[in-house]
């Protein structure tokens, strides 16, 4: 059976990591074979009712994954594919998520663990260093136990790093604070492609602009005339576009970390913060948005 595996989205990001220790970079890796796929009708219809709707199947088999090196594939490896019915005749079956079984409660986990990524708070490189281990041992059963892994063996090594916020105007006293409780008010997803949520930003009088934080579905993310381009899905469910401020040289940090974020965001959630104040309302704030990543990772 012949499958996509979406460089973006859950699958590549959250599941494959955490299961098996791997993650695809390259576009010609998205396509690949489960071999002996057999259809698991249990599996399936122990789904929940939206999923069922969705036309999702569970499959088992070995599934076969380009390698880096198109000459070197990594070796199959028995898993069972979540799949999601298409009625395009052009386009490949997608992998939904990948299970080394298909309790709810390892769905929870992987949410939480989804969350936890779109916050900020740890990244691919941390699911497959600390979590995957740990996985594989049987020491993650829920999502009290991935928090119990992040604050003994992840948070400690980032606590203490020093906040980039030199240029910005936030205070580290007051600012900092507000942008913790903001994004802790943001509830944990409800639905991939819902609109965006906002979530108003209380910083000190002395910060020149409004913000607030924003939660919203990634379509695409691209740099183009020193600016950052969001595509994300907008209130009124269409697709819109935001810029950032135009980069300054003693800011490009902001930029950077901004934008890494973001691109690793697409086809998923992200949270990010836009400006609130005309002339700039609707702006993209890189800046707010990598402090607030930064604060998150500690």
């Amino acid at each position: 059976m012949e499958l996509f595996l979406s460089i973006n989205g859950h699958a590549n990001r959250e599941s494959l990591p955490l299961r098996y220790g791997l993650q695809i970079t390259e576009k010609h890796q998205q396509f690949c074979i489960l071999h002996d796929a057999i259809h698991d009708n249990e599996g399936t219809k122990s789904q929940r009712q939206n999923e069922i709707e969705k036309g999702r199947k569970h499959f088992g088999g070995k599934l076969e994954i380009m390698g880096v090196d198109p000459n070197k594939n990594h070796e199959p490896f028995s898993t069972k594919c979540v799949i999601e019915e298409t009625n395009d005749k052009f386009k490949l079956p997608p992998i939904v998520t990948l299970l080394r079984d298909g309790s709810r409660s390892d769905l929870a986990t992987t949410m939480h663990i989804g969350n936890m990524v779109k916050r900020g708070k740890i990244d691919v490189e941390d699911i497959i260093k600390y979590l995957h281990p740990e996985y594989i041992d049987g020491n993650i059963r829920d999502s009290n136990d991935v928090e119990e892994i992040y604050q003994t063996k992840i948070l400690p090594l980032r606590q203490g790093s020093e906040i980039e916020t030199e240029g910005t105007g936030l205070s580290i006293s007051y600012d900092i604070p507000k942008i913790i409780e903001t994004i802790a008010s943001i509830p944990d997803d409800e639905g991939i492609n819902l609109p965006p949520r906002f979530k108003k930003l209380e910083l000190s009088s002395s910060v020149k602009y409004k913000y607030s934080m924003a939660d919203a579905f990634v379509e695409d993310v691209w740099m183009d005339n020193e600016k950052i381009y969001l595509k994300v899905i907008g209130s009124n469910e269409e697709s819109t576009n935001l810029h950032s401020f135009k980069q300054r040289s003693h800011l490009a940090i902001h930029h950077k970390k901004t934008y890494e974020y973001l691109k690793s965001r697409i086809g998923q959630r992200a949270i990010f913060a836009v400006c609130m104040s005309e002339p700039c309302k609707g702006f993209l704030a890189e800046s707010v948005t990598s402090i607030a990543l930064q604060v998150m990772r500690q």
